[in-house]
């Protein structure tokens, strides 16, 4: 039994450490692909490994979005590097819960039909609150307040290693992943969940809407089309249109009165942080969304300057003058 984790990391300094210590015991290796980091992530990581930790980190900065790409390749990377019986799929802000079984997350694997291929895993997610206590760097620690479990939870994927030879393709946000043109429907009926710390702060927040939405307006129709940007779009035109509504509101504030919270802490397996360091979160948030707007103003430099027929079309662009007044 060879079980292999997969993540895709942009700019999580806050919580890449607590994340790859909590799934250190649990997994044989952790495979990351870093999006272009431009914070202390891929600092800390390489601490990490220095360290000991089993994990290798690929590095892809296209800043466009291109999740399904992603996510097949590292399924398949898994698989073709390190045999990975399973793989699971976890983002930079989920911890796996394993509270509920009896025995480590190898051997309840192991002792599953053979028949299972697929496990869906709930995801929990938990809020940021004034009360929370700003020096706990862990962040599941810090956050001790969960959503109450939604009537229809989201899922994400566990599979079983040999999908990928059988040229399994994993769907955008890791929910799904299809065989032959057909779904692959995951084991419901366990224990184990995700506890999701998507908001750390009101300003990370934002910087990961800004930059997760602009993300997919680069990458064309294909995937504006699909709406892969659904999840930000609101809180991106809020900010768009009318910030003052988002800027000096309650959302800065952390104040949550739209969702019913629990106070639940996370089982946190971790142990203390070595490499995280405190930092003001408003100025991490425009610092890497300038790195971006950057990377991304670049990129389009480059097309520009590496392709005729793209600088003739972007010139052919400017010479479309319009009478407005």
């Amino acid at each position: 039994m060879t079980l292999v984790a997969v993540t895709r990391v942009l700019n999580e300094d806050d919580i890449v450490e607590a994340f790859v210590r909590h799934h250190a015991a649990m997994v044989d290796h952790h495979l990351f692909l870093d999006n272009g980091s431009t914070d202390r992530t891929i600092e800390i990581l390489q601490s990490l490994k220095d360290e000991g930790f089993r994990l290798t980190v690929l590095q892809n900065r296209t800043p466009f979005f291109s999740e399904v790409s992603y996510n097949t390749s590292l399924f398949r990377q898994a698989r073709m590097l390190f045999g990975a019986s399973w793989v699971l799929f976890l983002d930079g802000d989920e911890f796996l819960n394993t509270s509920g079984i009896p025995s480590s997350l190898s051997a309840y694997l192991s002792s599953m039909a053979d028949e299972t291929a697929s496990l869906s895993l709930p995801v929990v997610n938990y809020h940021d609150l004034p009360s929370d206590r700003a020096t706990e760097l862990i962040i599941p620690l810090r956050q001790r307040n969960r959503e109450q479990v939604p009537f229809a939870p989201t899922f994400k994927l566990m599979l079983k290693g040999h999908l990928a030879d059988a040229h399994a393709v994993v769907d955008a946000g890791q929910h799904a992943a299809i065989v032959d043109g057909e779904y692959v429907t995951g084991l419901k009926d366990h224990p184990l969940s995700l506890g999701h710390y998507f908001r750390r702060s009101a300003w990370q927040q934002i910087s990961k809407t800004v930059i997760g939405y602009l993300k997919v307006a680069a990458a064309g129709k294909q995937e504006t089309d699909q709406n892969r940007s659904s999840h930000y779009k609101p809180l991106f035109e809020s900010l768009r249109d009318h910030p003052e509504q988002v800027l000096q509101s309650k959302f800065i504030d952390a104040v949550h009165e739209e969702v019913a919270l629990v106070e639940d802490p996370f089982p946190y397996l971790g142990g203390p942080l070595c490499y995280t360091k405190a930092d003001d979160p408003k100025l991490k948030a425009v610092r890497v969304m300038l790195a971006y707007a950057q990377q991304l103003a670049e990129n389009h430099g480059m097309f520009i300057d590496t392709n005729q027929g793209v600088r003739l079309q972007a010139e052919s662009a400017t010479s479309e003058w319009r009478m407005l007044i």
